[in-house]
Protein backbone atom coordinates (compact mmCIF):
# COMPACT_ATOMS: atom_id res chain seq x y z
CA UNK A 1 0.00 0.00 0.00
CA UNK A 2 1.63 2.98 -1.40
CA UNK A 3 0.14 6.76 -1.97
CA UNK A 4 1.65 9.74 -3.65
CA UNK A 5 -0.20 12.66 -1.87
CA UNK A 6 1.92 15.61 -3.29
CA UNK A 7 3.31 16.69 -0.30
CA UNK A 8 4.14 13.15 1.08
CA UNK A 9 4.44 9.50 0.00
CA UNK A 10 3.24 7.45 2.31
CA UNK A 11 3.81 3.38 2.30
CA UNK A 12 2.41 0.95 4.26
CA UNK A 13 3.64 -1.60 2.48
CA UNK A 14 6.54 -2.83 5.06
CA UNK A 15 3.75 -3.07 7.70
CA UNK A 16 3.35 -6.75 6.96
CA UNK A 17 -0.50 -8.29 6.82
CA UNK A 18 -3.11 -6.80 8.80
CA UNK A 19 -6.91 -7.51 7.89
CA UNK A 20 -8.69 -4.83 5.97
CA UNK A 21 -12.33 -5.37 6.91
CA UNK A 22 -14.61 -3.31 5.77
CA UNK A 23 -17.27 -3.57 8.29
CA UNK A 24 -15.19 -1.95 11.14
CA UNK A 25 -13.75 0.46 9.15
CA UNK A 26 -17.43 1.68 7.70
CA UNK A 27 -18.74 1.37 11.24
CA UNK A 28 -15.58 3.57 12.78
CA UNK A 29 -16.32 6.28 9.43
CA UNK A 30 -19.73 6.37 10.11
CA UNK A 31 -18.84 7.38 14.33
CA UNK A 32 -15.97 9.50 13.27
CA UNK A 33 -18.17 11.25 10.67
CA UNK A 34 -21.39 11.52 13.05
CA UNK A 35 -18.87 13.27 15.50
CA UNK A 36 -17.28 15.49 13.09
CA UNK A 37 -20.58 16.80 12.05
CA UNK A 38 -21.70 17.86 15.76
CA UNK A 39 -18.93 19.09 18.18
CA UNK A 40 -15.53 18.29 16.73
CA UNK A 41 -14.19 20.90 14.72
CA UNK A 42 -10.45 19.92 14.00
CA UNK A 43 -10.73 18.77 10.54
CA UNK A 44 -12.71 21.35 9.49
CA UNK A 45 -10.50 23.82 11.03
CA UNK A 46 -8.17 24.84 8.21
CA UNK A 47 -11.01 26.02 5.96
CA UNK A 48 -12.50 28.17 8.80
CA UNK A 49 -9.48 29.42 10.52
CA UNK A 50 -8.48 31.27 7.12
CA UNK A 51 -10.67 33.68 8.09
CA UNK A 52 -8.82 34.64 11.38
CA UNK A 53 -5.66 35.11 9.13
CA UNK A 54 -5.51 39.00 9.20
CA UNK A 55 -5.99 39.31 12.45
CA UNK A 56 -3.18 36.75 13.33
CA UNK A 57 -1.06 38.94 11.10
CA UNK A 58 -2.21 41.99 12.30
CA UNK A 59 -1.11 40.61 15.58
CA UNK A 60 2.07 39.37 14.76
CA UNK A 61 3.43 42.83 12.92
CA UNK A 62 2.26 44.84 16.18
CA UNK A 63 4.60 42.49 18.32
CA UNK A 64 7.14 42.32 15.86
CA UNK A 65 7.21 46.28 15.76
CA UNK A 66 7.24 46.75 19.28
CA UNK A 67 10.03 44.14 20.52
CA UNK A 68 12.83 43.12 19.46
CA UNK A 69 12.09 39.26 20.98
CA UNK A 70 9.12 37.45 21.92
CA UNK A 71 8.47 34.47 25.15
CA UNK A 72 5.80 32.20 24.16
CA UNK A 73 4.27 30.33 27.23
CA UNK A 74 1.93 27.22 26.71
CA UNK A 75 2.51 23.63 27.14
CA UNK A 76 1.14 20.18 25.95
CA UNK A 77 -1.00 20.91 22.98
CA UNK A 78 -0.70 25.05 23.04
CA UNK A 79 3.12 24.16 22.70
CA UNK A 80 4.12 21.07 20.47
CA UNK A 81 2.60 22.16 17.18
CA UNK A 82 4.15 25.91 17.26
CA UNK A 83 7.24 24.39 18.06
CA UNK A 84 7.12 22.14 15.29
CA UNK A 85 6.20 24.37 12.86
CA UNK A 86 9.12 26.76 14.37
CA UNK A 87 11.92 24.00 14.77
CA UNK A 88 11.34 22.63 11.41
CA UNK A 89 10.75 25.80 9.11
CA UNK A 90 12.08 29.02 11.07
CA UNK A 91 15.36 30.44 9.08
CA UNK A 92 18.55 30.82 11.01
CA UNK A 93 18.06 34.33 10.30
CA UNK A 94 14.76 34.72 11.75
CA UNK A 95 15.96 32.91 14.86
CA UNK A 96 18.51 35.75 15.27
CA UNK A 97 16.40 38.81 14.42
CA UNK A 98 13.54 38.07 16.48
CA UNK A 99 14.84 35.23 19.29
CA UNK A 100 11.63 33.40 20.22
CA UNK A 101 12.10 31.20 23.59
CA UNK A 102 9.42 28.94 25.05
CA UNK A 103 8.48 28.25 28.58
CA UNK A 104 6.70 25.01 28.43
CA UNK A 105 7.90 23.78 31.89
CA UNK A 106 7.93 25.83 34.21
CA UNK A 107 10.78 25.27 36.84
CA UNK A 108 13.76 26.93 38.33
CA UNK A 109 16.10 26.40 35.20
CA UNK A 110 13.32 27.76 32.92
CA UNK A 111 13.14 31.20 35.06
CA UNK A 112 16.83 31.64 34.96
CA UNK A 113 16.83 30.94 31.42
CA UNK A 114 14.01 33.39 30.82
CA UNK A 115 15.43 36.21 32.83
CA UNK A 116 18.62 35.70 30.99
CA UNK A 117 16.33 36.13 27.77
CA UNK A 118 14.67 38.86 28.88
CA UNK A 119 18.16 41.18 29.53
CA UNK A 120 19.50 40.17 26.95
CA UNK A 121 16.64 42.38 24.57
CA UNK A 122 15.59 45.94 24.74
CA UNK A 123 11.86 44.84 24.85
CA UNK A 124 10.29 41.53 24.66
CA UNK A 125 6.70 40.50 24.16
CA UNK A 126 4.73 38.09 25.71
CA UNK A 127 2.38 35.56 23.96
CA UNK A 128 0.62 33.18 26.53
CA UNK A 129 -1.35 30.21 25.20
CA UNK A 130 -3.94 27.93 26.98
CA UNK A 131 -7.32 26.62 26.26
CA UNK A 132 -8.98 26.45 29.36
CA UNK A 133 -7.19 29.81 30.49
CA UNK A 134 -6.43 27.97 33.63
CA UNK A 135 -3.52 26.03 33.55
CA UNK A 136 -1.35 26.24 36.62
CA UNK A 137 2.00 26.24 35.15
CA UNK A 138 1.35 28.52 32.51
CA UNK A 139 -0.20 31.22 34.74
CA UNK A 140 2.81 30.87 37.11
CA UNK A 141 5.14 31.53 34.68
CA UNK A 142 2.95 34.16 33.15
CA UNK A 143 2.77 36.03 36.78
CA UNK A 144 6.65 35.80 36.97
CA UNK A 145 7.31 37.67 33.90
CA UNK A 146 4.68 39.79 33.51
CA UNK A 147 5.48 43.63 34.84
CA UNK A 148 2.96 46.74 34.89
CA UNK A 149 4.59 47.47 31.34
CA UNK A 150 3.56 44.59 29.72
CA UNK A 151 1.35 44.09 27.35
CA UNK A 152 0.55 40.40 26.53
CA UNK A 153 -1.08 38.56 24.10
CA UNK A 154 -3.24 35.96 25.11
CA UNK A 155 -4.67 32.96 23.13
CA UNK A 156 -7.19 31.45 24.71
CA UNK A 157 -10.94 30.34 25.06
CA UNK A 158 -13.13 33.18 23.89
CA UNK A 159 -15.82 33.08 26.87
CA UNK A 160 -13.98 31.57 29.98
CA UNK A 161 -11.41 30.37 31.92
CA UNK A 162 -8.65 33.25 34.11
CA UNK A 163 -6.92 34.62 30.70
CA UNK A 164 -9.95 35.44 29.36
CA UNK A 165 -11.13 37.40 32.80
CA UNK A 166 -7.91 38.78 33.21
CA UNK A 167 -8.13 39.94 29.37
CA UNK A 168 -11.89 41.88 29.81
CA UNK A 169 -10.20 43.39 32.88
CA UNK A 170 -6.78 45.03 31.52
CA UNK A 171 -8.09 45.11 27.83
CA UNK A 172 -5.28 42.90 26.63
CA UNK A 173 -5.37 41.91 23.10
CA UNK A 174 -6.28 38.03 22.39
CA UNK A 175 -7.11 35.71 19.71
CA UNK A 176 -9.52 32.47 20.19
CA UNK A 177 -9.21 29.19 20.61
CA UNK A 178 -11.77 27.25 19.13
CA UNK A 179 -14.57 25.93 21.67
CA UNK A 180 -14.68 22.66 19.90
CA UNK A 181 -10.89 22.11 19.43
CA UNK A 182 -8.92 20.22 21.81
CA UNK A 183 -5.13 21.43 22.32
CA UNK A 184 -3.35 18.63 21.04
CA UNK A 185 -5.79 19.37 17.91
CA UNK A 186 -4.86 23.08 17.84
CA UNK A 187 -1.81 23.89 15.89
CA UNK A 188 -3.48 24.45 13.13
CA UNK A 189 -5.34 27.65 15.20
CA UNK A 190 -4.01 30.48 16.25
CA UNK A 191 -2.69 28.05 19.00
CA UNK A 192 0.20 27.49 16.25
CA UNK A 193 -0.25 30.11 13.57
CA UNK A 194 0.64 32.80 15.77
CA UNK A 195 3.78 32.14 16.98
CA UNK A 196 4.98 31.01 13.42
CA UNK A 197 4.52 33.95 12.07
CA UNK A 198 6.12 35.79 15.03
CA UNK A 199 9.01 33.51 13.96
CA UNK A 200 8.13 34.31 9.92
CA UNK A 201 7.20 31.42 8.95
CA UNK A 202 4.58 31.50 5.90
CA UNK A 203 1.35 30.50 7.83
CA UNK A 204 -0.95 31.03 4.70
CA UNK A 205 1.00 27.81 3.19
CA UNK A 206 0.60 25.68 6.33
CA UNK A 207 -3.19 26.07 5.85
CA UNK A 208 -3.17 25.50 1.98
CA UNK A 209 -1.28 22.32 2.59
CA UNK A 210 -3.81 21.78 5.43
CA UNK A 211 -7.19 22.39 3.07
CA UNK A 212 -5.92 20.40 0.18
CA UNK A 213 -5.39 16.96 2.68
CA UNK A 214 -8.73 17.75 4.00
CA UNK A 215 -10.09 17.59 0.07
CA UNK A 216 -8.09 14.29 -0.31
CA UNK A 217 -8.81 12.67 2.87
CA UNK A 218 -12.58 13.58 2.65
CA UNK A 219 -12.78 12.13 -0.99
CA UNK A 220 -11.44 8.64 -0.61
CA UNK A 221 -13.97 5.79 0.33
CA UNK A 222 -12.70 4.43 3.71
CA UNK A 223 -11.69 1.52 2.62
CA UNK A 224 -8.97 3.68 0.98
CA UNK A 225 -8.56 6.32 3.06
CA UNK A 226 -4.63 6.15 3.97
CA UNK A 227 -5.12 8.06 7.04
CA UNK A 228 -7.76 5.52 8.07
CA UNK A 229 -5.46 2.73 6.66
CA UNK A 230 -2.34 3.47 8.92
CA UNK A 231 -4.75 3.60 12.05
CA UNK A 232 -6.19 0.22 10.44
CA UNK A 233 -3.12 -1.42 10.93
CA UNK A 234 -1.31 0.21 14.13
CA UNK A 235 -4.52 -0.83 15.67
CA UNK A 236 -4.40 -4.22 13.98
CA UNK A 237 -0.98 -4.98 15.16
CA UNK A 238 -1.45 -3.88 18.83
CA UNK A 239 -4.32 -6.14 19.33
CA UNK A 240 -3.78 -8.71 17.11
CA UNK A 241 0.07 -9.08 17.41
CA UNK A 242 1.02 -7.60 20.85
CA UNK A 243 2.95 -4.44 18.81
CA UNK A 244 1.78 -2.00 21.79
CA UNK A 245 5.04 0.42 21.02
CA UNK A 246 4.35 2.51 18.26
CA UNK A 247 7.53 4.92 17.71
CA UNK A 248 7.92 7.55 15.18
CA UNK A 249 11.92 7.91 13.75
CA UNK A 250 12.19 11.26 11.88
CA UNK A 251 15.05 11.39 9.97
CA UNK A 252 15.65 14.96 10.07
CA UNK A 253 16.76 16.55 13.49
CA UNK A 254 14.46 19.60 12.93
CA UNK A 255 11.36 17.16 12.65
CA UNK A 256 12.02 15.52 16.33
CA UNK A 257 9.56 17.82 17.69
CA UNK A 258 6.79 16.31 15.13
CA UNK A 259 7.54 13.25 16.71
CA UNK A 260 7.04 14.87 20.38
CA UNK A 261 3.78 16.21 19.13
CA UNK A 262 2.69 12.77 17.64
CA UNK A 263 3.12 11.33 21.16
CA UNK A 264 1.09 13.65 22.76
CA UNK A 265 -1.31 13.11 20.09
CA UNK A 266 -1.66 9.63 20.33
CA UNK A 267 -1.02 9.02 24.41
CA UNK A 268 -3.47 11.85 25.52
CA UNK A 269 -5.98 10.50 22.57
CA UNK A 270 -6.47 6.60 22.76
CA UNK A 271 -4.61 6.03 25.96
CA UNK A 272 -8.37 5.24 27.98
CA UNK A 273 -10.23 2.44 29.24
CA UNK A 274 -7.32 0.08 29.50
CA UNK A 275 -6.82 0.58 26.17
CA UNK A 276 -4.33 2.23 23.57
CA UNK A 277 -1.15 1.92 22.01
CA UNK A 278 2.08 3.40 23.90
CA UNK A 279 3.41 5.97 21.20
CA UNK A 280 7.17 6.85 21.39
CA UNK A 281 9.85 9.50 19.82
CA UNK A 282 12.99 8.55 17.98
CA UNK A 283 15.38 10.35 16.07
CA UNK A 284 17.63 9.19 13.16
CA UNK A 285 20.15 8.51 13.26
CA UNK A 286 20.90 9.88 16.14
CA UNK A 287 18.57 6.57 17.95
CA UNK A 288 19.75 4.67 15.12
CA UNK A 289 22.89 4.27 17.36
CA UNK A 290 21.05 3.58 20.47
CA UNK A 291 17.78 1.98 20.36
CA UNK A 292 18.39 -0.18 16.69
CA UNK A 293 19.96 -3.42 18.98
CA UNK A 294 16.85 -2.92 20.82
CA UNK A 295 14.01 -2.57 18.32
CA UNK A 296 16.00 -5.99 16.50
CA UNK A 297 16.42 -7.94 18.98
CA UNK A 298 14.25 -6.98 21.98
CA UNK A 299 10.98 -7.94 22.59
CA UNK A 300 8.92 -8.39 19.73
CA UNK A 301 5.94 -5.46 20.53
CA UNK A 302 7.37 -2.51 18.71
CA UNK A 303 6.05 -0.98 15.81
CA UNK A 304 8.46 1.86 14.16
CA UNK A 305 7.47 4.74 11.99
CA UNK A 306 10.05 6.47 9.68
CA UNK A 307 9.77 10.37 8.54
CA UNK A 308 12.69 11.71 6.14
CA UNK A 309 12.55 14.65 4.01
CA UNK A 310 14.17 13.32 0.45
CA UNK A 311 15.61 16.89 -0.58
CA UNK A 312 19.08 16.39 -1.51
CA UNK A 313 19.90 19.99 -3.14
CA UNK A 314 21.62 21.40 0.55
CA UNK A 315 24.55 20.64 1.53
CA UNK A 316 27.27 18.29 0.63
CA UNK A 317 30.16 16.45 2.72
CA UNK A 318 32.77 18.53 1.95
CA UNK A 319 36.13 16.90 0.45
CA UNK A 320 38.33 16.81 3.70
CA UNK A 321 41.57 19.02 4.05
CA UNK A 322 43.08 15.82 5.94
CA UNK A 323 43.53 12.39 4.24
CA UNK A 324 41.38 9.12 4.70
CA UNK A 325 41.25 7.67 1.16
CA UNK A 326 39.50 4.29 3.52
CA UNK A 327 36.22 6.50 3.45
CA UNK A 328 36.56 8.64 -0.21
CA UNK A 329 33.06 7.20 -1.07
CA UNK A 330 31.25 10.18 1.70
CA UNK A 331 33.20 13.14 0.44
CA UNK A 332 31.02 15.34 -2.00
CA UNK A 333 27.64 13.02 -0.99
CA UNK A 334 25.06 15.54 -0.56
CA UNK A 335 23.93 15.05 3.45
CA UNK A 336 20.39 14.49 2.14
CA UNK A 337 21.45 11.58 0.31
CA UNK A 338 23.21 10.54 3.45
CA UNK A 339 19.94 10.67 5.81
CA UNK A 340 17.95 8.61 3.06
CA UNK A 341 20.29 6.06 2.81
CA UNK A 342 20.66 5.81 6.84
CA UNK A 343 16.72 5.84 6.66
CA UNK A 344 16.54 2.80 3.98
CA UNK A 345 19.49 0.71 5.63
CA UNK A 346 17.58 0.71 9.24
CA UNK A 347 14.29 0.37 7.74
CA UNK A 348 15.77 -2.82 5.83
CA UNK A 349 17.43 -3.79 8.93
CA UNK A 350 14.78 -4.01 10.87
CA UNK A 351 12.43 -6.04 8.38
CA UNK A 352 14.88 -8.91 8.06
CA UNK A 353 14.35 -9.03 12.03
CA UNK A 354 10.42 -8.91 11.31
CA UNK A 355 10.01 -5.94 12.65
CA UNK A 356 6.82 -3.78 11.18
CA UNK A 357 7.80 -0.47 9.78
CA UNK A 358 6.24 2.47 7.39
CA UNK A 359 7.88 5.03 6.18
CA UNK A 360 6.59 8.44 5.10
CA UNK A 361 8.54 10.37 2.24
CA UNK A 362 8.70 14.26 2.38
CA UNK A 363 10.31 15.68 -1.32
CA UNK A 364 11.14 18.57 1.08
CA UNK A 365 10.15 20.28 4.21
CA UNK A 366 8.37 23.34 4.00
CA UNK A 367 4.77 24.83 5.23
CA UNK A 368 2.66 23.32 3.11
CA UNK A 369 4.06 19.83 3.87
CA UNK A 370 3.54 20.49 7.52
CA UNK A 371 0.25 21.59 7.05
CA UNK A 372 -0.82 18.59 5.40
CA UNK A 373 1.08 16.28 7.76
CA UNK A 374 -0.74 17.32 10.46
CA UNK A 375 -3.91 17.25 9.05
CA UNK A 376 -3.06 13.31 7.94
CA UNK A 377 -2.53 12.61 11.62
CA UNK A 378 -5.05 13.84 13.71
CA UNK A 379 -7.43 12.75 11.02
CA UNK A 380 -5.33 8.67 11.51
CA UNK A 381 -5.41 9.41 15.51
CA UNK A 382 -9.18 10.14 15.53
CA UNK A 383 -10.06 7.45 13.63
CA UNK A 384 -8.06 5.01 15.47
CA UNK A 385 -9.80 6.00 18.67
CA UNK A 386 -12.97 4.59 17.02
CA UNK A 387 -11.29 1.53 16.02
CA UNK A 388 -10.47 1.20 19.88
CA UNK A 389 -13.68 2.29 21.24
CA UNK A 390 -12.33 5.68 23.08
CA UNK A 391 -13.10 9.08 22.91
CA UNK A 392 -10.10 10.65 21.16
CA UNK A 393 -11.26 14.33 22.63
CA UNK A 394 -11.45 13.94 26.26
CA UNK A 395 -8.50 13.23 28.66
CA UNK A 396 -10.29 12.15 32.39
CA UNK A 397 -6.19 11.52 33.19
CA UNK A 398 -4.96 14.73 32.55
CA UNK A 399 -7.69 16.70 34.26
CA UNK A 400 -7.86 14.45 37.63
CA UNK A 401 -3.72 15.30 37.80
CA UNK A 402 -4.71 19.43 37.48
CA UNK A 403 -7.06 19.15 40.29
CA UNK A 404 -4.71 17.23 42.09
CA UNK A 405 -1.83 20.28 41.75
CA UNK A 406 -4.18 22.83 42.52
CA UNK A 407 -5.67 21.02 46.07
CA UNK A 408 -2.12 20.50 46.76
CA UNK A 409 -1.01 24.00 46.23
CA UNK A 410 -4.59 25.25 48.18
CA UNK A 411 -3.58 23.30 50.81
CA UNK A 412 0.19 23.42 51.55
CA UNK A 413 0.72 24.69 54.80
Amino acid sequence: MKWDLKEFRIDLSTLGNFPVELDPINKAHEKLSARLRSDIGFFDCPVKVRSLLPDIHKQAKALRARHDRVVCLGIGGSHLGAWTLIEALRTPQDASTFPLCWGSNFDPPFVERARHFLKEGTSTALVVISKSGNTVETLSAFAQLCDKQTQPLLITDSKSGELRRLANQYGWPTLPVPENIGGRFSVLTAVGLLPAALAGIDIESVLSGAIAMHEYLQGCAPQDNPAYLLATAKHSLHVRSGYAMQYLMPYWSSLRPFSDWYVQLWAESLGKNGRGPSPAAALGSQDQHSLLQLFKDGPKNKLIGFVNVTDETKTSVKNPVFESPDFSYLWNIPVGRLNRLACDSTQTSLGRSGVPTYRIDLPSLNARTLGALFLFFELSCAFAAELYGVNAFDQPGVEETKQLLRDALQNQP
